[in-house]
């Protein structure tokens, strides 16, 4: 897995400091509106309210095309990372003995090929996104809170080994969850294919409402799950 990343690495720290810049254009709006309630406006002085308006539009629309940037950094490299791992995963599928695939469903395979969009957004989007802007974030957010109300930031601090905690608890249970989503999505997908690679013999032998009846079962299986 390392040598399908590592073409990736650069790509993604890159992402990952345009994200840490947008988080800090993002506490901008919090900032300007302090400062314009407890000074702008108090001494009615409208010049310097006309500029920091100017200046809090020039950040925004900055904000907005490094955003855009960031979008079409990570689909580009998205496009080349699953190339690459689609190439790889397949071949290595071809590679494996023929009992591999006498003892497995079609759709089970098919819905394995498939995770690999799973894989993509992990690595793309939680990894080089949501996981290093909100821990900036929360960083941030912290020193910010000591420097503005100390308070709460003790009641922060007290609540986030409380929630890191109860994460953990319910770690196994979600890994098994999400196991047997892959597991129902398997089936369905197991189903479909049989269903119409066999659609002469379903046609001819009127079978279309007992097909119906299983798909729903089938398929409200995944869903539940």
């Amino acid at each position: 897995l390392f040598s399908l990343f590592k073409e990736d690495i650069q790509i993604l720290v890159f992402v990952a400091l345009i994200g840490v810049v947008v988080g800090i254009l993002e506490m901008t709006t919090a900032v300007f509106s302090q400062k314009l309630l407890d000074d702008v406006l108090p001494k009615d002085e409208f010049n310097i309210l006309i500029v920091s308006v100017c200046l809090l539009a020039v950040l925004l629309l900055f904000r907005v095309l490094i955003v855009s940037f960031k979008s079409w950094l990570v689909a580009r490299q998205s496009k080349a990372f699953n190339l690459r791992i689609m190439d790889n995963f397949f071949e290595k599928i071809l590679s494996l003995k023929l009992d591999f695939f006498e003892t497995r469903k079609v759709g089970d395979i098919v819905a394995r090929l498939n995770d690999i969009r799973r894989v993509q957004k992990v690595v793309s989007i939680t990894i080089a996104g949501n996981v290093l802007i909100d821990g900036f974030v929360i960083v941030a957010s912290l020193v910010m809170l000591c420097i503005y109300a100390w308070q709460l930031a003790l009641i922060l601090l007290f609540f986030i080994p409380i929630i890191l905690l109860y994460i953990w608890k319910k770690n196994d249970k979600i890994i098994v969850s999400q196991q047997e989503v892959m597991s129902g999505y398997s089936s369905t997908e197991s189903f479909f294919h049989q269903v119409f690679s066999g659609i002469r013999s379903i046609k001819v032998g009127g079978l279309s409402h007992q097909i119906v009846r299983k798909n729903r079962s089938i398929y409200e299986y995944f869903q539940n799950k």
